[in-house]
């Protein structure tokens, strides 16, 4: 795309993104060839969604969850006191999102890994949306399955696995955080 064009898509001056398409060329995400920009071999197998993963969840984890949270590490450690406000839903969506992505592979080897068919029924203690149990429920079609988590992350949970095969066979249980 042109810079008027990756501007228009990303809501910003062209000016801004002809500067920050610039920035990326010699990082090597974004190839240059004339007035036009494209994406380097890496960046589309990784953030373009039509590569073999998508690293996209973690970039947005570490954008509104991650890096607004170090910027005031200073003053935690200085106080020794939490800087970290109430999360948002937005927050909370992209941090189970990049969890998910860094073990989804984990998760699909339990299943193969273990032998569930003795069981029939399992309890996901911090499942977040579900990354551990829905292998499990796909292999083990016997299987049922309670995922606990905060209430906040059951909310996600339940929009993530809604049109699911297998969502009537998990249950979703919030339960906020006990404290002495």
């Amino acid at each position: 795309a042109t810079a008027p064009a990756i501007a228009e898509r990303c809501r910003i001056p062209v000016r801004s993104a002809r500067a920050l398409a610039d920035l990326l060329v010699p990082t090597g995400l974004l190839e240059h060839d004339g007035e036009r920009y494209r994406n380097a071999p890496d960046t589309e197998a990784f953030l373009a969604e039509r590569g073999p993963l998508d690293m996209r969840p973690m970039l947005t984890y570490w954008d509104l969850v991650s890096y607004s949270a170090w910027s005031r590490a200073s003053t935690a450690f200085r106080t020794r006191q939490g800087v970290r406000g109430e999360i948002t839903e937005e927050q909370v969506q992209a941090y189970e999102a990049s969890v998910a992505l860094v073990t989804a592979e984990t998760a699909v080897d339990l299943a193969k890994a273990y032998d569930f068919n003795p069981h029939h029924r399992v309890l996901d203690v911090g499942g977040g949306i579900g990354t551990f149990a829905k292998p499990l429920l796909t292999a083990y079609p016997h299987l049922t399955a309670t995922l606990l988590d905060l209430p906040e992350v059951v909310a996600v949970a339940r929009e993530a696995v809604a049109g699911d095969a297998f969502a009537d066979r998990l249950d979703l249980v919030g339960q906020p955080p006990v404290t002495a």
